[in-house]
This record gives C-alpha cells, structure tokens and sequence, in this order.
C-alpha cells in the first residue's frame, strides 16, 4: 500500500466513529443503544443465516444473535457477550422485537436480505 493509499485510510479509520441510536424501552423503563454493524459483523450474522437455510432451513434464535451483535450502552459498551445471546432470547418478545425493527431499520438488513441468502 502507497504512503497515499495508507494516508487516505487513516483518515477513513479516523471518520468511522461508532454512530449509536438510542431507543427508549417503556416496558424496562430505560434506553438502549443500536450500534451500526461493522462488514466483518455483518458477513458473520449473514454467514451464519446462510449456513442455517443450507442445512436446519431456518437459523436458531435469528433476532437474539442479530441484538447480541447490536445492542450497547451509551459508549457504545455490548450489553452481553457474543455467546451470551440466550440470555437476550429468554426477554419478553415485544420490547425485543422493537428494539429488532429499530436495529434492522438503523443496519439496513431486511427480512428480504436474509431471505435472499438462502436462495441458490
């Protein structure tokens, strides 16, 4: 990579702060934050939506392992860790499915772009 090319990346490292959305949750009575997916995050959740339609048809606890990867605190913080998305897959369905719409909505990931995976 040229001096240039190195420049021109920092810079773009330097602009790509964490952007967070913050979503009042009446039921809990406090705010949550959506972060927007890096690529690499994106790839794996889709990877692994696209695995699941090639052997089981369906991916286990698709909205749980969308939010683990999503959901933060003010700085930005996961409220748990990538292996603890059971922990959000035991919460009651209709804050968490707001807070999915929410995090669809802000990442740009559609029902249709997951069902598009599955297709040949």
């Amino acid at each position: 990579m040229s001096k240039k090319e190195n420049s021109l990346f920092t810079k773009i490292q330097a602009a790509n702060k964490a952007k967070l959305k913050p979503v009042e949750v009446p039921e809990w009575g406090l705010t949550v934050h959506i972060k927007q997916l890096t690529v690499g995050e994106r790839d794996s959740y889709e990877t692994e939506a696209y695995n699941a339609s090639k052997g089981q048809g369906i991916m286990d606890n698709p909205r749980s392992k969308f939010l683990v990867r999503v959901l933060c605190d003010e700085h930005g913080e996961p409220l748990v860790s990538p292996d603890e998305f059971m922990k959000l897959s035991q919460l009651q369905s209709r804050p968490m499915e707001k807070l999915f719409e929410a995090a669809q909505n802000y990442n740009r990931l559609t029902d249709e772009d997951i069902e598009e995976l599955g297709k040949d």
